[in-house]
């Protein structure tokens, strides 16, 4: 059996430093108004993407998903559903309100 091409304990050390500094940034960029809290958003986004496709790259090597037409429509339909249903229930709350 070959080794794993990820090491899981250095992985959950680099999570945690990951969330350590989002919520350092959190805290010195909240504090800030409007347009540098934009900046401070985009700066997060940033580094949320970045730890994601880190993880994709490493970890989705260990993943063995075999290829098939269902998984790919999930894949591609799922968030437009999810993004109609999350719509469409703000929607209802706006009426509700008023």
């Amino acid at each position: 059996m070959p080794a794993p091409l990820i090491n899981v304990p250095y992985c959950r050390k680099l999570a945690s430093i990951c969330d350590e500094t989002l919520r350092t940034l959190s805290g010195l960029l909240g504090k800030q108004r409007n347009m540098e809290s934009n900046a401070g958003f985009i700066i997060k986004v940033l580094i949320a993407s970045t730890v994601i496709s880190v993880a994709i790259k490493y970890a989705g090597a260990i993943a063995t998903i075999r290829p098939a037409p269902n998984q790919a429509l999930i894949a591609v339909l799922l968030p437009t559903v999810m993004m109609a249903i999350a719509l469409f229930w703000r929607s209802l709350q706006q009426k509700s309100e008023g």
